[in-house]
């Protein structure tokens, strides 16, 4: 019987959007304090709703017709990853950690530079909500999943059985197959507006269940016990 739920963090417990929207505020104060130049964040903002993500700080600093070195961009990365974000919980995040029973085992298990994903938790105030945290950038960048490492820490840290465990994640290229191959349930969660939304893959890779709202854990089977009232959608 399942009684440990481990959640990714990033775009399950709260928006990623928001998360980088904060850190481009955070690195636009930067490019004003350094270049004397207003605009940063309205055409940092700009180019990651256009699907930019590894080349964005220079993209923006391009568009904006600033010069800069590779030194600039280092400090400027650091500083959007070293940033405690102004972030929350969705509110399906809040529903879940409410409305479960008091026995059930919490934890988190998220790949991610290892400081952006610490300033996420405090920002979220993650460490009185969950019993074990398992950041895979401790261990590198090798460790992330689908390491089986993370998930291994985990059940020792919270004393449980992989076949007691449920994971509910987004992407399908790295959430599911260790999870499914140790016998952990697997649960995927598509807000339809992320990243991983219309990535496939083989069925090995894939989730056992496909929910579009945290909510819905408590209307699965395997996880109805946990939940201290059913879900009923309106």
């Amino acid at each position: 019987m399942i009684n440990t739920i481990v959640f990714e963090m990033d775009d399950i417990l709260f928006s990623q959007k928001e998360y980088v929207l904060s850190g481009l505020r955070e690195v636009d104060k930067l490019v004003i304090r350094r270049y004397s130049v207003d605009g940063f964040y309205q055409v940092a903002s700009e180019l990651y709703d256009d699907g930019e993500r590894k080349q964005l700080i220079k993209k923006a600093l391009d568009n904006l017709n600033i010069r800069y070195d590779e030194k600039m961009v280092h400090f400027l990365t650091k500083k959007y990853y070293e940033h405690v974000p102004t972030i929350q919980l969705f509110q399906d995040a809040k529903w879940v950690l409410n409305h479960l029973a008091r026995d059930v085992k919490l934890g988190i298990i998220s790949d991610g530079i290892l400081d952006a994903q610490y300033n996420k938790v405090k920002a979220l105030g993650l460490n009185s909500k969950f019993q074990s945290i398992i950041l895979c950038d401790r261990f590198g960048r090798e460790n992330w999943k689908p390491s089986i490492l993370p998930y291994k820490h985990l059940c020792m840290a919270l004393e449980t059985e992989h076949h007691e465990c449920c994971f509910v994640g987004n992407n399908p290229n790295t959430d599911f197959i260790t999870a499914n191959k140790l016998g952990w349930e697997t649960v995927h969660l598509d807000r339809m507006s992320t990243y991983f939304s219309e990535q496939n893959q083989s069925y090995e890779y894939n989730a056992k269940y496909k929910i579009q709202h945290l909510r819905e854990l408590a209307n699965i089977p395997g996880l109805k016990h946990l939940f201290t009232n059913r879900y009923v959608p309106i």
